[in-house]
């Protein structure tokens, strides 16, 4: 399967193999790993404006390493983001800015890293 963006391609292969390029397919940048950690979250019932961070430990996760989220319930209209925030740490924000209060289901939270 290959994504497309207006600056990079990424292509996945069947064997879980990854190459990232620039969006002329110049530069290829092999994926070495994806490493994954996973864990039980009931976020809290969030006012507008108010946000949740929650942490995921991802063995071998780095400082600088791209971090990429899901989760197994709608998030209905929340912003969510993930960064590795020390190592072998992802930090997932569930933040709520839509103008009401919203109550998202327990689930399972997945955070994954991406090592070039």
């Amino acid at each position: 399967m290959r994504v497309k963006t207006d600056r990079q391609v990424i292509d996945y292969s069947e064997a879980d193999k990854f190459e990232v390029s620039n969006a002329d397919e110049t530069n290829l940048l092999p994926i070495k790993s994806v490493l994954t950690g996973t864990v039980t979250y009931d976020p809290i019932n969030l006012v507008d404006g108010a946000g949740e961070t929650k942490a995921v430990t991802v063995t071998g996760a780095a400082l600088g390493d791209h971090a990429l989220w899901s989760f197994t319930v709608d998030v209905e209209e929340i912003t969510v983001s993930a960064a590795v925030s020390a190592a072998d740490t992802v930090e997932v924000r569930f933040q709520n800015e839509t103008g009401g209060t919203l109550n998202i289901a327990s689930g399972t939270l997945r955070a994954s890293v991406i090592k070039l």
